[in-house]
């Protein structure tokens, strides 16, 4: 009886241990699967249009696109996600890390219009977010992640300022701001010089190695170079199917590290954008049109989304009935409209609007585009999940940004941030323990070919420079003196300084063609974009500074002759400065022929320039000792000091103009 007993107990007791068992199992599985995921690592290739991807005609099973293929076979997509209002770079990314729409963030854009400041200069009540951190108030899962445990790490590697500062992460990079700990691990740092964004290949350099160095927990990565592509050249050029091939590119470098590092298997990946682009041709000044019906408005505006700040409120339904009767405009929102799309914060104004293609909004701040977004029309991006614990060759159609942060908390257990506005989308499977195997490709374009601008000035610099050495009949001699009877002998020293304008600008042009160089895109076609617009503002600043440094004393010096009467005496002009002409030739051909590396690029640059410089002071200091007699001291004084001046004016135009960054970084000035 009692081994009966026991017998049965036994079988309970071994049918209840399965029961337990097996219940455990179906517990705990799913947190065995979230602990498969080791780090996250989102991507955002800036302005990636979800036709890019998705699009069968001109990408036919992913050739131009093979590593984002790769992902989007082997992942769960979705075809049509939805960037946030507006769609802007700035705003997009804090709601890709944050879940957050704007009304959470903050801000409505790059820059913000801040009439409380009661500024009578339009640009003294513009905030730059990126400058000032603290006017973003979206809580980002890389925070929510150190208020949980402050061993998680977390890093952004951007090309854009917009991203890579404001967004704090425990790693930081971003051309004109560099987190101390992550440049004590050799992060490079890049000359901005305020034209375009960084290279996609610089940001991937730095994120591999980061990523290697620190292995954090989550990674956001931005590719912003697709961008001004097609800023400058439009959506659909292509130059933008270059750019997002080089993109992709980097994209294969990433799994390629992955894979031969052994992280690929427990890494989860997001491959998104922050918005699209369309084309325009056409610009509305908003604020003028206001105007003209008289009412008194600031409108602060950005390709196609603008913001409008009326000054009498009482004028709110006249412009809301004037704005809404124009064709151009296919979205208009003000009062609790603003809270439809989540636009509400202190920076919106009045009343919003979205620009239809091909209509852009007026800007006093930048420069027109052949390529815009901020609207409603350039919301569509692909979105993609690739790792563990993520279906396979799932394709759905719509989602929305701020369903990425959502979606990666529920599949790794990371922390939610606050108040974030997402959902969870269906692409968790938690049977997939690991990532599936994938190889990276390599679409390989010409890298480089000869940049033709830079050797037109050069061809110019040397055509001026032959004739000035051929009419300077006594460059052996310190002075050389003119007078009304022999005028030509200032011929050489014109010409000469001419040639070196012509050589500064090879130089100069040289190295950006070498900095942006792209595969598959012309090297000069960015200083041909926008009907010369950087050229041109390049040469009249050059040409103003070499007339303040050269011409102006020289005609000083002429006015005072002309009223002495007597003969001018002008040190011998090509000798003088053929040092700096040389180093400036030497760095065209060096550059057009090699490409110099990110990492010593501007160092090369500034040593050629100020190495020329200074060679040629060098030669006018012996040139006085050689032949002065009378009061030689006072005129080697001169000269060094001369020289120390002109090399501190060459520095801050250089900095000013081409390089404001480093100032930045320096804290020399905030005003850039």
């Amino acid at each position: 009886m009692f081994h009966l007993i026991y017998v049965l107990a036994k079988k309970q007791y071994l049918s209840f241990l399965f029961v337990i068992s097996f219940c455990l199992s179906i517990y705990i599985s799913p947190v065995q699967a979230q602990s498969a995921v080791e780090r996250v690592i989102i991507i955002s290739v800036d302005s990636m249009n979800n036709d890019f991807i998705f699009n069968e005609n001109e990408n036919p099973d992913f050739s131009i696109t093979p590593n984002i293929g790769s992902l989007v076979k082997n992942g769960a997509s979705f075809t049509m996600a939805e960037a946030v209002m507006p769609t802007k770079t700035q705003v997009n990314h804090v709601t890709i890390v944050s879940g957050s729409y704007a009304d959470n963030i903050g801000i409505v854009g790059n820059y913000v219009f801040d009439p409380s400041k009661n500024s009578k200069a339009y640009m003294g009540n513009i905030d730059f977010p990126w400058k000032n951190p603290s006017l973003i108030k979206a809580d980002t899962i890389f925070k929510a992640m150190e208020r949980e445990d402050s061993d998680y790490t977390s890093l952004i590697v951007a090309g854009k300022n917009y991203v890579g500062r404001p967004i704090w992460a425990d790693y930081q990079s971003c051309p004109a701001y560099t987190s101390d700990n992550a440049e004590k691990l050799g992060v490079m740092k890049f000359p901005e010089i305020m034209l375009w964004d960084s290279p996609d290949e610089w940001v991937m350099d730095n994120a591999l190695l980061l990523l290697d160095e620190v292995d954090p927990d989550i990674t956001l990565i931005n590719l912003p170079f697709l961008d001004p592509v097609q800023h400058s050249f439009g959506h659909g050029s292509m130059e933008s199917w270059a750019a997002l091939a080089w993109a992709d590119y980097q994209i294969g470098r990433l799994l390629q590290y992955l894979i031969e590092s052994g992280k690929l298997e427990s890494t989860l990946l997001v491959v998104t954008a922050d918005h699209g682009q369309t084309n325009t041709w056409e610009r509305v000044n908003l604020q003028k049109i206001l105007r003209s019906e008289g009412l008194d408005a600031n409108v602060i505006s950005d390709g196609a989304f603008a913001s409008v700040f009326l000054t009498n409120e009482a004028d709110l339904d006249e412009a809301v009935d004037l704005l809404s009767g124009l064709e151009y405009i296919d979205g208009i929102w003000y009062g609790d409209g603003f809270d439809d799309i989540h636009i509400r914060t202190p920076y919106t104004g009045d009343i919003a609007v979205s620009m239809a293609p091909p209509y852009e909004a007026f800007s006093r701040i930048r420069p027109p585009f052949m390529g815009i977004h901020g609207g409603l029309q350039q919301r569509f991006v692909p979105l993609i999940f690739f790792g563990p614990n993520v279906e396979r060759g799932l394709l759905l159609e719509k989602a929305s940004l701020t369903d990425i942060v959502p979606t990666i908390c529920e599949i790794t257990g990371y922390p939610l941030p606050l108040d974030s506005q997402g959902n969870v989308l269906p692409v968790i499977d938690r049977t997939q323990g690991e990532a599936p195997p994938i190889t990276p490709k390599f679409v390989e374009y010409p890298r480089y070919t000869l940049a033709y601008i830079p050797v037109i000035f050069l061809f110019l610099s040397v055509l001026t420079l032959i004739p000035a050495l051929v009419l300077q009949k006594n460059y052996g001699y310190f002075m050389v003196e003119i007078s009304p009877g022999n005028l030509s002998n200032i011929i050489p020293s014109l010409l000469m300084n001419t040639g070196v304008i012509f050589a500064i600008a090879a130089s100069f042009y040289s190295y950006i063609v070498n900095l942006y160089a792209v595969p598959g895109i012309q090297p000069d076609s960015f200083l041909t974009a926008m009907d010369f617009g950087i050229l041109g503002s390049f040469l009249i600043s050059i040409s103003l500074s070499l007339i303040i440094l050269w011409y102006a004393p020289l005609a000083l010096r002429f006015g005072v002759q002309k009223i002495s009467r007597r003969p001018l005496s002008i040190k011998t002009i090509p000798f003088a400065t053929v040092f700096l002409f040389i180093s400036q030739i030497i760095f065209t051909t060096f550059n057009l022929l090699v490409r110099i590396p990110f990492s010593i690029a501007f160092h090369v640059f500034m040593t050629f320039f100020f190495g020329g410089l200074g060679l040629s002071y060098v030669y006018r200091i012996y040139m006085v000792n050689k032949y002065v007699e009378r009061r030689k001291r006072i005129a080697l004084i001169a000269t060094i000091a001369s020289g120390v001046l002109v090399a501190v004016i060459w520095f801050y135009v250089m900095m000013f103009l081409l390089f404001p960054s480093y100032l930045y970084e320096m804290g020399i000035t905030g005003i850039i």
